[in-house]
């Protein structure tokens, strides 16, 4: 979620309407009570295999084959069929396509076709590759997505080095993120979505178990959010038809970011191709509120400042998204501000219609808006160090208002300031290290100590979630152990001397 957000105002995006005081709910929301933590059940942490972190190419034991789209269709089934194998690459200097048993059996066999016709012209395409290196539950989660059965791995020239089936993913995981993810991709109503998704408290116990890294737990648990959504839209369409335009449903916040975590509530929007229609709007307006509502159900809470889709401040005309971005980067006042936090951090889940690229390039500009990035600094200045006198730790510290939200403004001021524009974290960091605008050292110790932190935040939700408590963002430093203690201060010391590197903040605006 997001650090300094305002009061939501009265008036529509398109009017600012009167300034508010700065208002940290959002900060806070964590303690409020989430439907991911029912004290009526203390889940059992679901056992995950570690072999879902290996390299996907270790799951591949053969060589892919391999022939040219001139090929016959005899040949290559012939070539199959000894190799035992359910799939050949069709090259031609790079791969063209892929063509397996289900294409000759639907298009060769039931359809008539010659087997002396070409490969060519049976093949599927485009292919869908993934890079070597990509972790297994990743990987598996692409194949389902895409509806496919085979999967190209590539190296880092775009070579094909392996091909796995779906049939390879079956002994990785029977029971963890995989078979979340079928669930809910084959749920066959909204009821059968949030069934699925009750397993995800239990998910994320044993992925903290089994001592992944914090980005890792967050990355799957962003996984099996976009897979609910994308699901909860195909049951809206199926009920309400197809769209009358091209849309784009949006993840805002830390599912933009990547970073979510049991308590994470919703911050999405929606945008469509301009029209005069207003049945289109209608149309949206009941689609998001089937998604809002759905994953509500899932146990993502609606966000308490109402920034859902279905609000009508957070759906609009791609048009109208665009000048909402000019507006907040040429004034920014409190109301605007607070939208720029917000709407600077998406990643679209959903739909065909191109707003990100446009957004995108309208957020590179921000080098050029001086009074916007002085503005957007105190973002990270004005959120107080729990640090007390001497720099000493001691009470009760919101691990993530006081430790991450710092970290995640800074990392997005420096990249927006340098007119670079990405969403997750860790990888502001890394672009800010690679362009100098950070010491090198300096960002590493930011790094260390988000991971830190956010460890440290993951174990407490667990701890809170077997006990069938709700979740908190909140540690009592002096319980902690020695150790635990001492790496909580060293990174808050980090946080502290990084939001020093920053200009002091604007008053009066």
């Amino acid at each position: 979620m997001f650090a300094w957000v305002l009061e939501r105002p009265h008036s529509t995006l398109g009017d600012p309407g009167p300034e508010r005081e700065i208002s940290e709910r959002r900060l806070t929301d964590a303690t409020d009570p989430h439907p991911h933590a029912s004290p009526r059940s203390a889940p059992q942490p679901i056992s995950v295999s570690g072999d879902l972190l290996l390299p996907v190419e270790r799951l591949a034991h053969e060589k892919p084959l391999r022939c040219g789209p001139a090929t016959t269709i005899r040949d290559v089934a012939s070539l199959m069929s000894r190799r035992h194998q359910d799939a050949a690459l069709v090259e031609n200097g790079r791969v063209q396509g892929i063509v397996t048993d289900a294409d000759l059996r639907d298009k060769v066999v039931a359809a008539g076709l010659s087997p002396e016709a070409p490969v060519g012209m049976i093949m599927s395409r485009p292919v869908i590759t993934v890079p070597a290196g990509t972790p297994i539950h990743e990987a598996a989660a692409e194949m389902l997505v895409a509806g496919i059965r085979h999967l190209p791995v590539v190296d880092g020239d775009g070579r094909v080095v392996a091909l796995v089936a779906a049939d390879h993913f079956l002994t990785a995981d029977e029971s963890g993120p995989l078979a979340l993810f079928r669930a809910v991709q084959h749920a066959a109503d909204e009821d059968a979505v949030a069934a699925a998704a009750a397993d995800l408290p239990a998910l994320f116990c044993g992925l903290v178990d089994t001592g992944l890294e914090p980005a890792t737990v967050s990355h799957i648990l962003t996984i099996q959010h976009d897979a609910m959504t994308r699901r909860l839209i195909d049951l809206s369409v199926r009920r309400h038809g197809t769209p009358p335009v091209d849309f784009a449903w949006l993840a805002l916040g830390s599912a933009a970011r990547g970073e979510l975590t049991l308590v994470s509530d919703q911050d999405n929007a929606l945008a469509y191709a301009p029209t005069d229609d207003p049945a289109v709007e209608s149309y949206f307006r009941q689609l998001a509120r089937d998604v809002n509502r759905g994953l509500t159900a899932c146990g993502f809470a609606a966000d308490i400042s109402g920034v859902l889709a279905q609000e009508q401040m957070w759906r609009h005309p791609m048009d109208e998204w665009v000048r909402i971005v000019e507006r907040c980067l040429d004034v920014p006042n409190r109301s605007h501000l607070m939208r720029a936090t917000i709407a600077f951090d998406l990643r679209q889940v959903a739909g065909e219609l191109p707003l990100v690229p446009a957004v995108a390039g309208l957020m590179a500009t921000a080098p050029q808006h001086s009074s916007f990035l002085a503005a957007l600094a105190g973002t990270v200045t004005e959120i107080a160090s729990p640090l007390g006198f001497r720099r000493r730790l001691a009470g009760a510290v919101d691990l993530k208002k006081r430790g991450l939200v710092p970290i995640v403004n800074l990392a997005r001021y420096f990249t927006l300031s340098e007119g670079i524009v990405c969403s997750g974290t860790a990888e502001r960091l890394e672009q800010l290290a690679r362009s100098e605008v950070l010491h090198g050292e300096t960002v590493e110790a930011l790094r260390d100590a988000y991971a830190t932190i956010a460890r440290l935040r993951m174990v407490r939700h667990a701890e809170l979630v077997r006990t069938g408590a709700q979740p908190s963002n909140v540690v009592d430093a002096e319980s902690l152990p020695r150790l635990t203690r001492a790496g909580l201060l060293e990174a808050l010391r980090v946080v502290r001397d990084a939001q020093c590197l920053l200009p002091p903040p604007l008053h009066g605006w």
